[in-house]
């Protein structure tokens, strides 16, 4: 009886150790702070092929010069809201992780492949 409940233990621990290193390795810990560089082919608004889009925590240049943003969790992925000053309207983006330094903007089925710069 005591050999299967040290058996159990182990069990809920290990299990404990594997939820929470893969919490920590899909993005649960991910920042959109910083510069980003548009390394793919599509661009949206301010994000041209090879620009630099920055994210200083409350403002970015992804749609204008000059939008507010919101970025959260939303299940599996991340949602960034961006409004524009200029034009006075909202677009919502699913954000996925690949990395830390990587990460995909989609807008419908277009995807802005994102690359932190240094």
């Amino acid at each position: 009886m005591k050999k299967q409940l040290q058996f159990m233990l182990l069990v809920v621990l290990v299990t404990a150790l594997v939820l929470t290193v893969a919490g920590c390795q899909d993005g649960a810990s991910f920042t959109i702070e910083g510069k980003w560089k548009n390394t793919g082919s599509y661009t949206f608004g301010q994000a041209q092929s090879g620009s630099i889009v920055s994210f200083d925590g409350t403002n970015c240049n992804v749609f204008s010069p000059r939008d507010t943003y919101a970025f959260y969790r939303d299940g599996a992925d991340y949602k960034l809201e961006c409004t524009s000053l200029l034009f006075s309207q909202n677009v919502t983006f699913t954000v996925k992780v690949v990395d830390q330094d990587h990460m995909q903007i989609y807008y419908g089925s277009n995807c802005l492949e994102m690359t932190r710069v240094n």
